[in-house]
């Protein structure tokens, strides 16, 4: 938590905290993370990643992370080295342009990753098989 504050503290950001032992529905999830422009999340197991396909879902850059998807949907960003980490920030967090790039980039790579008829059809692909 303190990396996200320095950062936000840094660039001057609200920081919001998500409490690990407050569940949440999915929905209610989705709805907080659709709220921000940003998000970190900083997972160094490595794994499948919801975090990072939800925020490419929801047009919201991921900042960390060395699981499967925040590698493959968030390549610039996928790392755990803060300070590497601080540096791609300092270098997005005010050129809008380029987030709007990595938005849609990630959008385009989760759409054809994770889509619903992908998912099916790789699913009928592997029971015809």
């Amino acid at each position: 938590y303190t990396f996200a504050q320095t950062l936000g503290n840094k660039f001057n950001y609200k920081v919001i905290f998500q409490d690990t032992n407050q569940f949440l529905s999915l929905k209610d999830w989705l709805n907080l993370l659709s709220q921000f422009k940003f998000i970190i999340n900083i997972d160094r197991g490595f794994c499948g990643g919801q975090v990072p396909i939800e925020s490419a879902i929801l047009e919201v850059i991921h900042f960390g992370g060395l699981t499967d998807a925040a590698i493959s949907l968030w390549p610039q960003t996928a790392m755990i080295d803060k300070q590497r980490l601080e540096f791609e920030f300092y270098f997005m967090h005010d050129d809008f342009l380029l987030q709007e790039k990595i938005r849609k980039e990630s959008l385009e790579k989760v759409t054809k990753q994770h889509s619903f008829n992908i998912v099916r059809n790789k699913l009928e692909q592997i029971l015809n098989d």
